[in-house]
């Protein structure tokens, strides 16, 4: 990261005169200077000198400021270079324009020495600053990723012996009466629900740690979801309805099959979940829906159950959301695999909940 005073700057201007007075100025307070005379020159240079922030003025030949700008910020390479613009014009319309292609501010001209380097100083330490909160935000998460890492590894090893005495417990249960073998089921049972709360946590982990998704392969997604449909209905012995309304025209995605399985597992197990306390059994319904939309299968789980409370919908998709979670009813972190899995494929995925329309998660997946 660089400091104020080695910061480096790219001055774009057609007028050989007010590059000079720049360049003087700002060299004068110990600012590496970089210079270009049309926008074009601009573009060929910002890539190799990698400037931290860009004196630009709008009227040129050619290539104007206007549309230099808006390439800069179409590049993910320069698009948080800060722009400042030098302009003649002082016109509403013109500086708003300026502020909605993404400059930081704007210097009017005749420039004072004076104006020029309170602007620039001023928004190169922005820059700075916002580097910093940015590399102490990926350093936080580094450090809270290794210490979930250790905190799953360390209880992995401890669950391990715990799992197995319970085994052997059950294998010697001569002698015990009911209430002391129901004991040794409840282990057995926290010990393997532990397991796979460790398990789910680990895969989360690697998401969030950037883990691509790899082999990936063709997957007829239709498919896919009424395996799952046939499976969630056998796991809740039919005691919810899951229809499914296909509307595609092409199903075929490429994804890795059986992590974009778990999903749609995670998703319709929690539908099918919320709907088990309505009273009403022929309401106990999930919906699903499947349709094409520009480039995309879109599939639609709905269930009217209890809808999500609005201010729990910022967060829905975060690890431990659920009231479920917060009750020791579930691990609260199906949503969070079905939102970083989904996002590792190319797709999107959202949720909506109200009175009326119940909760309805989108899962939107890229066609092959």
């Amino acid at each position: 990261m660089v400091t104020l005073q080695d910061a480096q700057i790219l001055i774009v201007d057609d007028v050989t005169l007010n590059i000079q007075a720049l360049g003087i100025t700002l060299r004068n307070e110990g600012y590496r200077i970089v210079v270009a005379q049309n926008g074009q020159q601009a573009l060929d240079s910002v890539h190799k000198t990698h400037p931290d922030l860009i004196l630009l003025d709008i009227m040129m030949p050619g290539l104007d400021g206007f549309e230099t700008c808006k390439r800069l910020k179409a590049d993910p390479e320069t698009k948080e270079i800060p722009i400042i613009f030098l302009t003649a014009k002082t016109e509403t319309a013109d500086v708003v324009e300026g502020f909605n292609l993404g400059a930081v501010d704007y210097i009017i001209k005749p420039f004072s020495a004076q104006e020029v380097l309170v602007r620039v100083r001023t928004h190169l330490t922005l820059k700075k600053t916002r580097e910093e909160l940015e590399q102490r935000v990926h350093e936080i998460a580094t450090m809270k990723r290794e210490y979930e890492a250790f905190l799953t590894h360390e209880l992995n090893n401890r669950l391990t012996p715990l799992s197995g005495y319970a085994h052997l417990l059950k294998l010697q249960a001569d002698g015990l009466d009911e209430e002391q073998l129901d004991w040794i089921s409840e282990i057995e049972t926290s010990t393997n629900d532990l397991a796979t709360l460790i398990k789910a946590l680990k895969k989360i982990q690697g998401f969030e740690g950037g883990q691509i998704i790899q082999p990936v392969s063709p997957v007829d997604l239709p498919a896919m979801i009424n395996r799952v449909k046939t499976n969630m209905e056998m796991t809740f012995d039919h005691a919810v309805e899951i229809s499914i309304d296909d509307n595609l025209d092409d199903g075929i995605i490429k994804a890795e099959d059986n992590l974009l399985m778990g999903v749609f597992e995670n998703l319709i197990k929690n539908g099918a979940e919320h709907v088990m306390a309505i009273e009403n059994e022929n309401e106990r319904l999930v919906r699903i829906s499947m349709h094409n939309e520009e480039g995309y299968v879109v599939v639609r789980i709905n269930n009217r159950g209890e809808p999500v409370p609005p201010e729990r919908l910022p967060t829905f998709f975060e690890k431990f959301n659920t009231d479920r979670a917060k009750k020791k009813e579930g691990t609260g972190l199906g949503t969070t695999y079905a939102y970083l899995v989904t996002r590792a494929h190319g797709g999107e995925i959202s949720v909506t909940s109200d009175e009326t329309e119940g909760t309805t998660l989108i899962v939107k997946v890229p066609q092959l």
